[in-house]
């Protein structure tokens, strides 16, 4: 009798690219959490103004936007990055519409956006804002970096601001100007940063007339001089960002108080940064404007007694709604 050929144990199948991508996700977001105090130093350190459940919900917005900037940033796993944006932003859309992802940073965040009638365009802008980085897009115009900033940084304004109750047109129009402050300062913190990863968020028009050129700023990057009218070209930037701080800081009266004074805090401490650059010689391409611990706590005290008796007088907002139990 012929004996049966010996069975031959198939390997298990390779995952697919659905299978690889989900796994990825679910890793990226087990690291997700404990963002703010690792990537957010001057949010961090302005959050001991925070009440524990201000605190727990600007944590939650802040992992999972930077969860999503980390995913168009690091791309985890080696998978495609547009890919993973993709599944992300699917997984939160389901979330946000009551289907939980199991991504507990996205459920998170998308359970208290629901909760919090934030619209959901303003979370689609945040993803199309991620996507301009894929695709390296250029600016034009400040116009077209201010249009960038909205996406990217303002939109977070906008969530944080609706969280903590405020719905009024106008103050929700100052928290979109704050946070686009604060990504404008970030661009003229970054250049350098942003070189290296092959992004360049600077104005080509303003480049072209301050006679700025990439050439240029990658000669300075390698030991050349600094571009003679580079200078002018941060300085016209930083404005643009002071008006918006402006702005910004007027809707602070509609803000819980201690939510208030912590985005006071914060926002002094980033406009900070504009005199460290300053002081830097404008060399933010060799070197990268930061304010120090010490100046932080000034800058905190400046702020304090500068909005003191701000809070509590126009406010029509209430306090950070309780989450519904699902």
């Amino acid at each position: 009798m012929t004996s049966a050929p010996p069975a031959v144990e198939s390997a298990p199948p390779e995952p697919g690219p659905e299978d690889t991508v989900g796994r990825l996700l679910r890793r990226h977001a087990q690291g997700a959490d404990h963002a703010m105090a690792a990537h957010a130093r001057s949010f961090s350190f302005a959050s001991a103004l925070l009440s524990r459940g201000e605190r727990r919900a600007v944590e939650d917005i802040y992992a999972f936007c930077r969860a999503t900037d980390d995913l168009v940033d690091e791309s985890p796993g080696g998978a495609r990055p547009d890919a993973l944006l993709d599944a992300w932003e699917d997984a939160a859309r389901a979330s946000f519409h009551g289907s939980p992802s199991g991504l507990g940073v996205v459920d998170r965040a998308m359970r208290r956006a629901s909760a919090d009638d934030v619209p959901w365009s303003w979370i689609t802008a945040l993803f199309e804002g991620m996507r301009m980085d894929l695709r390296g897009a250029s600016y034009a115009t400040i116009d077209d970096v201010q249009r960038y900033a909205h996406r990217v940084a303002g939109v977070v304004g906008l969530w944080l601001a609706r969280a903590h109750g405020v719905e009024r047109p106008e103050d929700l129009s100052r928290a979109d100007a704050l946070g686009r402050a604060m990504q404008l300062t970030n661009i003229v913190r970054d250049v350098g940063e942003d070189l290296r990863r092959g992004r360049l968020y600077l104005p080509r028009r303003a480049m072209a007339a301050h006679r700025i050129t990439l050439a240029g700023l990658l000669g300075a990057m390698g030991g050349g001089t600094i571009p003679s009218g580079y200078p002018s070209l941060l300085e016209m930037l930083m404005q643009a960002a002071e008006r918006d701080y402006r702005a910004g800081l007027e809707g602070l009266p509609a803000l819980p108080p201690g939510f208030g004074r912590a985005v006071a805090v914060a926002a002094g401490v980033y406009r900070g940064i504009h005199r460290e650059v300053r002081r830097n010689g404008y060399d933010n391409l060799t070197r990268r404007g930061a304010t120090s611990l010490p100046t932080k706590v000034v800058i905190a005290g400046r702020m304090l007694l500068r909005t003191a008796g701000t809070f509590g007088v126009s406010r029509r907002a209430a306090a950070p709604r309780a989450l519904p139990h699902r």
